[in-house]
């Protein structure tokens, strides 16, 4: 299905390749899936059987290099778990996937085990929900601009106002850095007060990693492997891949089109965010995991209390408004709005992942395609250009949407249970009056899905690049009961809660509901999927004002220095590209990794200098050599290079000009 992940690009006998590679290991699943039968909708037995059909499907078009999965149900004598495996390690080697050794990312799977060591550190009694996190904190503290404390609760709720960007904070596997705790205060940034906002927030969950280390005083993977891997028996699960076990991780690879598979270095997120998506598993420990969470929905405690758990899946203390789906502390509500079911997904470089409870049916699963969405945020220049000239998917599949939303409706439908997109909203409940046209009015305006820091010490170039990739969504009120949602009439079915009058609409907004938080408006079908109306000040395109500032001084200052001189100067318009190219370079490259290894910010600022001086001389450059071809007289030289230069001129121009209006 097409999703807002869509991107990629390689080459089409790649396909062939991945296509032939699996080809013997998917005539054997075919052959195992016809000879049990048809599958019997509904019945919780077969879902592994389901599971195996799907993913060989996957594996069989070539959008993913190998998959696992493992499934337990419960009955009478207790919780069974089934697993299996499809595809290749390793497409050069055509090594096989292998339930028990082959290590996979699941990515903010990790969420789960986070909250879980937090609600096991409230069950001991070091804990609270209420708690201020800097009141646990060793060796650095969250600054706090706002009235409102961070709490733990904040954290775990995606409510805590954190800058949730990604660029460029992982490691390669096996190669953890150390970070210094300048670089943690640096990193953990709130940008709105907490509990103002939904939003889903990486960086809540690696500072609620910091928390427990600092609790228990050793480091968060030791706190995981004590209290939950090895309890569980997942001998095999770590935060990152130790060196000696890197040989068992799968391979990384992301899907590409219309080329396919691309292999890519695996990389593993630990501190500063080992506890949003850090950890790697196999699909047998993860089968022992998923069987804890369903003894927990039946009351044991193989993991927490059964009252700290009832408090993590408790999606209705979340919902900010009847008919959205919710989240609980480190769980999301999968599924119809108050249909019980719970879990999460996970996308990490060259891996996507889904787990999910369903209690009603007595059912957990967990799933793993080695394959992701190909384009990185400020891994590159090539990367970002990539990502500017995106393919659609080969069939609509994106890794990310198969993962987050196709196959947990597959799930659900194959269990006879609704889904989110599909034919209910849940509990609408009751007790709000319906608003009048009046307001309505004030639901008017651009939502956002992201809500980054303006400014800081992250990757200049992605925040710049940023709010072509994020259209806002603008509503209108229509003067009645109905807005209009990016030209599309939406008809109010319930107080604040609106659906559209087409189905040719992202499922993400065929019913959206409106609820106010206390920092304004947000609209969605989920809280995790919450966009939120922002003010000017506070939009994506804030951060592309520094490059409008340094347009105008390349203007200014560039044709001082041209006047003054009155003659071409190759070497300032050689020494400018220079200077803007290599500072370009190292913004992609390195910003935000020396911004969180380095004790100081220095080096950041001296090569952002470099875009500036390197502006300048373009602009001394472009407005001498004009002033070269009227002294002397036209030449292909002098016109060549007046034109090139003048050239860049206007794309800076255009560009500073794009955000500055379009988006402001």
């Amino acid at each position: 299905m097409k999703n807002a992940y869509d991107t990629f690009s390689i080459s089409s006998m790649k396909v062939i390749e991945v296509i032939f590679s699996f080809l013997a290991v998917v005539i054997c699943v075919s052959s195992l899936a016809q000879e049990s039968g048809p599958l019997e909708k509904g019945d919780p037995n077969t879902l592994a059987t389901f599971l195996e059909k799907e993913l060989a499907v996957v594996v069989r078009e070539g959008h993913a290099a190998g998959a696992v999965f493992a499934v337990a149900s419960s009955g009478e004598n207790g919780v069974d778990v089934s697993t299996g495996a499809l595809g290749a390690k390793d497409l050069r080697t055509r090594e096989p996937v292998q339930t028990d050794e082959t290590l996979f990312s699941i990515a903010s799977i990790t969420k789960l085990f986070t909250a879980l060591a937090a609600f096991q550190l409230i069950d001991e009694g070091k804990l609270t929900l209420d708690d201020n996190v800097n009141d646990h904190l060793v060796g650095f503290q969250v600054r706090e601009p706002y009235d409102v404390p961070l709490t733990i609760g904040h954290l775990l709720s995606h409510r805590a106002g954190l800058d949730s960007e990604l660029t460029l904070t992982a490691d390669p596997i096996g190669q953890p850095r150390a970070i210094p705790d300048a670089a943690k205060a640096r990193t953990y940034r709130p940008i709105s007060a907490p509990g103002d906002f939904y939003s889903y927030d990486n960086f809540a969950f690696g500072l609620m990693g910091e928390i427990i280390a600092s609790i228990e005083g050793k480091p968060f993977a030791d706190v995981l492997d004590e209290k939950i891997f090895a309890p569980l028996g997942m001998n095999r699960t770590s935060v990152g891949v130790p060196e000696n076990r890197i040989a068992s991780a799968s391979g990384c690879y992301v899907l590409g089109a219309p080329e396919g598979l691309i292999s890519c270095d695996a990389i593993q997120l630990t501190a500063p965010l080992g506890g949003a998506g850090g950890i790697w598993s196999t699909a047998d420990d993860m089968g022992l995991f998923v069987a804890a969470l369903l003894e927990q929905t039946d009351g044991d405690e193989p993991i927490v209390s059964h009252q700290s758990f009832v408090r993590m899946i408790d999606m209705e203390r979340g919902r900010p408004v009847g008919g959205v789906g919710s989240v609980g502390y480190g769980f999301i509500e999968y599924g119809a709005p108050g249909g019980g079911v719970f879990g999460h997904s996970g996308g990490l470089k060259g891996f996507s992942s889904s787990l999910a409870v369903h209690p009603d049916s007595n059912v957990a699963y967990f799933a793993v395609i080695s394959s992701s969405d190909a384009f990185e945020w400020g891994q590159n220049l090539v990367s970002l250009l990539g990502t500017a000239t995106k393919y659609n998917y080969d069939g609509d599949f994106s890794p990310g949407g198969y993962t987050i939303l196709e196959l947990p409706v597959k799930i659900s439908e194959h269990l006879g249970e609704d889904h989110l997109f599909n034919t209910s909203w849940g509990d609408l409940g009751g007790g709000k009056a319906l608003p009048t046209p009046e307001d309505l009015v004030d639901l008017e305006g651009r939502y956002y899905r992201r809500h980054v820091a303006s400014n800081g010490t992250l990757a200049l170039a992605p925040r710049l690049i940023m709010p072509l990739f994020e259209n806002p969504i603008v509503v209108k009120a229509t003067g009645d009961s109905s807005v209009v949602i990016n030209d599309v009439l939406y008809t109010q079915v319930a107080p604040w809660r609106f659906e559209a009058s087409t189905n040719d609409v992202s499922p993400f907004l065929k019913r959206v509901a409106f609820h106010r938080m206390p920092g304004g408006w947000q609209l969605g079908p989920h809280v995790i999927y919450f966009s939120t109306k922002l003010p000017a000040l506070h939009r994506p395109a804030l951060g592309l004002y520094p490059f409008v500032a340094g347009l105008v001084v390349w203007l200014l200052i560039g044709g001082v220095v041209a006047i003054v001189r009155r003659e071409f100067s190759s070497w300032i318009l050689l020494g400018g590209f220079v200077a803007f190219a290599s500072a370009l370079f190292a913004e992609l490259q390195w910003a935000t990794v020396v911004a969180r290894t380095s004790p100081t910010i220095v080096p950041i600022i001296v090569w952002r200098l470099g875009f500036i001086v390197g502006l300048v001389a373009l602009g001394a450059g472009t407005i001498a050599s004009w002033q070269r071809v009227r002294a002397h007289g036209v030449s292909t030289v002098r016109v060549a290079s007046c034109g090139v230069q003048a050239g860049l001129l206007v794309l800076m121009a255009a560009f500073c000009a794009y955000y500055g209006i379009l988006w402001s």
